[in-house]
């Protein structure tokens, strides 16, 4: 069903055939009354029609040839790199714990500091049982952006921001849109009157 597959470092282009396509959706499923359902067929290899494949439409089958070229971009992901496909409709991704967590952290931090207690850094850090210096580290997530961390809790982040990123790799500034263009969340749609 998929003769080729190009990666370069910019794109990604997908060949698919599509009379193999068809075959295998015909062989596999069956229509029922109202639902889909899977038919015997279904655990069969593909491997049996990856050769009849060949035999059948062969490389100068162009017209039987189905083309998806995407734009893509390697982002680094805390220790390891994320491919990601810049398609024309995005997917929805389930929200990222460890930043979620790491938000949630940061203005329990805050709420520490600032609920009349007198606590210090030292004392947060005790009550949390983590380094004085992770508390300073985490606290400017406190005043992120609503919009980064609405974001963040939809799983709408840019794919590269990580923990690590945020809460080490960054010096976080004030502003908010200052925030959103650092990060790199595309800029707010302009208001219209």
């Amino acid at each position: 069903m998929v003769p080729r597959i190009d990666l370069d470092t910019h794109r990604i282009r997908m060949t698919i055939d599509i009379a193999s396509l068809v075959r295998w959706l015909m062989e596999n499923a069956t229509v029922g009354d109202d639902d889909a359902t899977v038919s015997p067929h279904a655990g069969r290899s593909s491997c049996v029609s990856r050769r009849e494949n060949t035999k059948s439409t062969g490389a100068t089958d162009e017209a039987n040839r189905h083309v998806i070229d995407l734009p893509l971009s390697i982002c680094r992901r805390g220790i390891g790199r994320r491919l990601v496909i810049d398609g024309q409709a995005t997917s929805p991704r389930p929200p990222d714990r460890p930043l979620i967590e790491t938000l949630a952290r940061a203005h329990a931090y805050l709420e520490a500091l600032t609920d009349g207690h007198g606590l210090t850094r030292l004392n947060v850090a005790d009550r949390f049982g983590v380094h004085p210096e992770d508390v300073s580290r985490m606290l400017p997530l406190a005043f992120l952006s609503p919009r980064i961390v609405e974001a963040i809790m939809t799983g709408e982040q840019p794919a590269n921001l990580s923990v690590r990123h945020l809460a080490r790799g960054i010096d976080l500034p004030i502003d908010w849109a200052d925030q959103i263009e650092l990060l790199g969340f595309r800029p707010a749609p302009a208001p219209s009157y």
